[in-house]
């Protein structure tokens, strides 16, 4: 799914000559081509087949009078058809992506199909976007394996934006490793469409946090700060700049709250999703130490699978055996919709170990489904917290060895000191 896309994208890339940029051509083609109408019924009156093909492959400069001509002959009205798409609806739709505007998109959407000036491939791409926001992820899957399959068929900035959805179906899926492997090479390959490009740090930046890649973080922020259009990111800047606490606190600085709370207020005046925030305010604390504010946060949030694991994470910090037994019962009281991610199953883990499971049970749990789980799905502070347990058992089971074995392999001998 994400290879064949890459490489087209790859063979593409910088070759101007073979991409040419008349869409209408390209639209006429696949228009004439959706209608069932062959090259000889569409030409005929009107030039040789020969040289529609000519025209429908962007081989030769084409007068407005054969456009006009030809498009009557497919039924469609050149001028309205050529000032609907005179603006490139890729740029539209991910504007109102970066704008967090799905209504917009939806009534765009809604709009295309009924002016009849897009084909069937360029509605399902802007389809296939709504279905990853509306987490219609079957659906969006279907979608992907279809427009694979006509990839070779795809303009440029059609490719562009194939890619790119799927990125994002990767990172909304939890594949995070999958979606930084398909962000690195996006990145490479920067597009004309500056929109485009301010998404794909965008979402570089959101795949490098959660796989607590700093570095790779910090270079797209500089470049997302770059961009002309500062008006179409304010609100995603916001989100960044608390991600970066996030790192901060991990890294021990414990003068951030008064950023913190300036950033708190600013997302309280967008529509920004709550819960987000509600994470990363949840993870900055919990760096921090501080796991009482941890409980506070997450209190008034009920059936977040990734809030709750913070959650988890701080009653089994405090310790405290009335509070562990309380989340054991709400942990048994949801009906998640998110099944067998690294999220849930750490909370089954977190259940177990606050019902008093045994550590070899406990132990064999982390060890043979969890761990295996997360280098594939890996998310750092989560992957942190998995450890953390691992080690723990193994310590109170007297398994130093099997302690000592791991830290080397994973060269991260820093992790001696939290124990």
């Amino acid at each position: 799914m994400i290879k064949n896309s890459l490489k087209t994208l790859q063979e593409r890339y910088g070759n101007i000559e073979r991409e040419n940029s008349n869409n209408l051509a390209k639209f006429m083609k696949r228009t004439r081509i959706d209608q069932k109408r062959t090259l000889e019924d569409v030409s005929r009156g009107v030039c040789s087949p020969s040289y529609l093909s000519k025209i429908e492959n962007c081989q030769v400069d084409v007068d407005e009078y054969y456009f006009q001509s030809l498009f009557e002959k497919l039924d469609l009205k050149y001028e309205s058809l050529k000032v609907e798409r005179e603006t490139s609806f890729i740029s539209k739709i991910i504007k109102y992506y970066l704008l967090e505007r799905y209504d917009l998109l939806e009534e765009n959407l809604k709009r295309m199909v009924n002016v009849n000036s897009y084909c069937d491939t360029e509605l399902e791409l802007i389809i296939l976007l709504n279905n990853i926001i509306r987490e219609n992820y079957d659906e969006a899957e279907i979608l992907i394996t279809k427009l694979e399959e006509v990839r070779k068929t795809l303009t440029k900035e059609e490719l562009y934006l194939l890619s790119f959805l799927i990125t994002l179906y990767l990172y909304s899926t939890n594949q995070y490793v999958l979606a930084a492997k398909q962000i690195e090479i996006l990145i490479q390959h920067p597009s004309e469409n500056e929109y485009y490009n301010m998404a794909v740090c965008d979402l570089g930046m959101d795949i490098y946090f959660v796989l607590g890649k700093e570095s790779l973080f910090y270079q797209l922020y500089q470049k997302l700060k770059q961009f002309n259009k500062q008006e179409l990111y304010n609100n995603r800047i916001l989100i960044h700049n608390m991600q970066n606490l996030v790192f901060q606190a991990r890294n021990g600085n414990f003068n951030l709250l008064e950023e913190l709370e300036t950033i708190k207020m600013a997302l309280s005046k967008t529509d920004i999703n709550e819960e987000y925030i509600i994470l990363n305010e949840a993870l900055i604390y919990y760096y921090l130490e501080d796991y009482r504010k941890v409980l506070e946060i997450t209190e008034s949030c009920k059936t977040n699978v990734q809030i709750m694991v913070v959650e988890a994470s701080a009653i089994n910090r405090l310790n405290d055996i009335s509070k562990s037994i309380k989340f054991a019962d709400k942990i048994k009281a949801i009906d998640f919709n998110v099944k067998n991610t690294v999220y849930s199953e750490f909370l089954e883990y977190m259940r177990e170990k606050f019902e008093q499971y045994s550590y070899v049970k406990l132990l064999s749990y982390l060890k043979n489904v969890i761990l295996p789980k997360s280098k594939e799905n890996y998310v750092f502070w989560l992957y942190e917290q998995e450890n953390l347990e691992y080690f723990t058992l193994c310590f109170e089971l007297g398994k130093y060895k099997e302690v000592v074995r791991f830290l080397i392999k994973t060269e991260d001998l820093k992790k001696i000191k939290k124990i």
